[in-house]
C-alpha cells in the first residue's frame, strides 16, 4: 500500500470588515454549479450571485454624487454576502479535504478549491493536521496526531465502527491501541464501514530536580486534566476514575 502525507486544506473566509470591493471581487469568482465534487453548497449560485450583484449595484450607487444608496444599506447587504460566502467556504473546505484523502494527494483537494473560484487560506495554513485522517486506501486508514513535546510521548487511540458518520460510539464499543508514534495505520476495517477515531496524549511525569514531591503533573497533553504524582514521581491513579485521560474528540471517515 502507498501511504501519503496529506495536509489540512484551509479555505479562506471573509469578514464584515473585509473591504467591500474585495467582498464583491471574491464573491463574483464563485461558480459551483455543475461541479462534480461541490454538489450541495449551502447557498447555490442562483441565490448567491444575485446577492453579490446587488451589493455591487448598491456600492456603485453609494459612490455616486449624489448617492443613491446609504452606507448602512451597503453594509447590510455586505453582511448578507459575507455570511453566504462563508457558509459555502466551510462546505468547500470539507469536500475538498475528502477529495484529497480519497486521492491520497492534497493537490486533488486544492484543485477543487481553485476551480470553483475559492481561495486557499494564508500561507502555512495547509500544514499537516494536528489530529486527523491523512490517507485512506484499500484496507488501510492512516491517522496522525501532533506531537506535543520533544522526547518521550505516548499516544492512546480508540477506533470504533459506527452506524453513521458523526455518530459517537457507545461507551466501550471500541478497540484501543497505544503507540509511541504519532502516525498509525489501521487495517482490517470492512470496506464501506463508517469509522470513528479518538486520541489522547500521554506525557512523562516531570521529575523534580530537588527530589521534592510533584503533586500535579500533566500526563495528557496541553490544556489537559492533570494526574497527580507521588513523592517518588509515580503517577497516581484512582479506582473510581478508570479513564483520567483527556480525549481530543471523535473524528470520522469511511473505510475503503
Amino acid at each position: 500500500m502507498t501511504i501519503s502525507n496529506l495536509g489540512k486544506i484551509h479555505v479562506m473566509r471573509m469578514k464584515t470588515t473585509t473591504p467591500t470591493t474585495t467582498v464583491i471581487k471574491n464573491g463574483l469568482l464563485i461558480k459551483t454549479a455543475g461541479d462534480s465534487v461541490v454538489v450541495l453548497p449551502p447557498v447555490t449560485d442562483a441565490i448567491f450571485q444575485p446577492q453579490v450583484a446587488r451589493l455591487q449595484t448598491m456600492y456603485t450607487g453609494f459612490k455616486q454624487v449624489p448617492p443613491t444608496y446609504t452606507s448602512s444599506q451597503v453594509n447590510i447587504q455586505k453582511g448578507i454576502v459575507v455570511v453566504s460566502y462563508n457558509k459555502n467556504m466551510a462546505y468547500i473546505e470539507s469536500v475538498s479535504q475528502d477529495e484529497a484523502i480519497s486521492a491520497g494527494d492534497i493537490n486533488a483537494g486544492i484543485a477543487v478549491v481553485l476551480r470553483v473560484g475559492a481561495k486557499l487560506g494564508k500561507k502555512g495554513s495547509n500544514k499537516k493536521t494536528d489530529f486527523g485522517v491523512t490517507d485512506i486506501g484499500v484496507n488501510f486508514i492512516q491517522v496522525h496526531a501532533k506531537k506535543d513535546v520533544k522526547g518521550n510521548q505516548s499516544h492512546k487511540w480508540r477506533i470504533a465502527i459506527v452506524p453513521a458518520l458523526g455518530t459517537a460510539p457507545i461507551k466501550g464499543a471500541w478497540v484501543e491501541f497505544t503507540s509511541t508514534e504519532c502516525d498509525i495505520i489501521i487495517e482490517g476495517v470492512p470496506a464501506g464501514s463508517f469509522v470513528a477515531i479518538n486520541h489522547t496524549d500521554i506525557l512523562p511525569v516531570a521529575h523534580a530536580k530537588t527530589g521534592t514531591a510533584t503533586t500535579s503533573v500533566p500526563l495528557t497533553g496541553k490544556k489537559a486534566k492533570v494526574i497527580p504524582a507521588s513523592k517518588g514521581n509515580h503517577p497516581v491513579f484512582n479506582w473510581l476514575n478508570p479513564d483520567p485521560y483527556t480525549w481530543k474528540g471523535w473524528i470520522y471517515c469511511t473505510a475503503q
